[in-house]
Parts: C-alpha cells; structure tokens; sequence
C-alpha cells in the first residue's frame, strides 16, 4: 500500500496548495472556489471537496497526478512531470519552477475541455458512486441492526405478555 493512502484527500490538497507558493485566497481563486469553501475543504472542518474543486484542481495544476489526488495512489506528479523533474500548471506559457523550490507561478488560466478532463469526470463520477455505495452499505448495516433490536425488543414484548397473562 503506498504511504500516501491514509492520507486524507484534504490533506492532499493542502500539499498542492503549499506546492503552488500562492497565499490560500488565491490557490482558492485559482480553482474557482472562495477561500471559505477552500478552508472548509483543508481547514479544520475538513469537508470533503466536490467533484468542480477537484477537477479544477487536476485542470489548473497539470502536474498532479489525478489518481494520486484521488486516492493516495503513485507520485503526487504525472509521470511526465517525474521524467522532467518540474512542475506545470496551464496558464500564460506554461509556468515552470523548480522542484526544489516547490513554487508554482501563478499566471492560471483554464482550459477548453479535452478527453482527458471528461475521463477525470467519469474518474470523480466514478468515486462519487463508490462513495455513495459505501454509504448505502452502512446504511444497510445499520437498518439490519436495528431490524434485530426490534425483532428482539418483538420477542421480549411477546414474553411479557405471556408472563403477565400467567
């Protein structure tokens, strides 16, 4: 299991803020949201993004590897980005900065949507169903027990009755 897999995904997205070099009003700017819902998301609230945040965040910042913001999975850059040893992000000339000094430019502009975006939009529609077939498991789980405390509290009902016909 790569060590980035308890990771939460809020905490991913504060490593790209930090890796980005741009105040959080700005990273928030940046990705289209306000800097109250960006702090909801990597504040202590810790919100889980929506599927807008997180595409905005793989279409300005190209570098990041989608599945490891996703999941936790693999290098946070694209594999071009490993070969290159630089991080990109789309704007005016494709910034470039050093991965030594972590700093992104922050010149941002979006881009028209491609394959690539509508493949991370199957990718986060994907999740979303994942997530929310989780939770219809817990739930199910939880209507189970509770179906077997009222079978139970049926039985003890049930008892009582005999018991005070007696």
């Amino acid at each position: 299991m790569p060590e980035n897999q308890e990771e939460k995904i809020n905490e991913r997205i504060k490593k790209i803020l930090v890796m980005s070099g741009l105040s959080k009003s700005d990273f928030a700017r940046s990705i289209g949201v306000t800097p109250q819902t960006l702090n909801n998301v990597i504040g202590p609230k810790q919100s889980s993004p929506n599927a807008t945040i997180l595409a905005n965040i793989i279409t300005t910042y190209s570098s990041i590897n989608h599945i490891w913001l996703l999941t936790g999975s693999g290098s946070i850059h694209t594999e071009e980005e490993e070969s290159d040893k630089a991080v990109k992000i789309r704007g005016k000339g494709n910034i470039v900065a050093d991965n030594n000094t972590g700093v992104l430019g922050n010149n941002i502009k979006t881009s028209s949507r491609s394959e690539e975006s509508i493949k991370l939009e199957l990718l986060l529609e994907k999740e979303k169903v994942r997530s929310l077939s989780e939770k219809v498991n817990s739930l199910s789980e939880q209507l189970k027990t509770k179906d077997e405390q009222i079978k139970t509290k049926d039985e003890m009902i049930e008892l009582l009755k005999s018991m005070l016909q007696k």
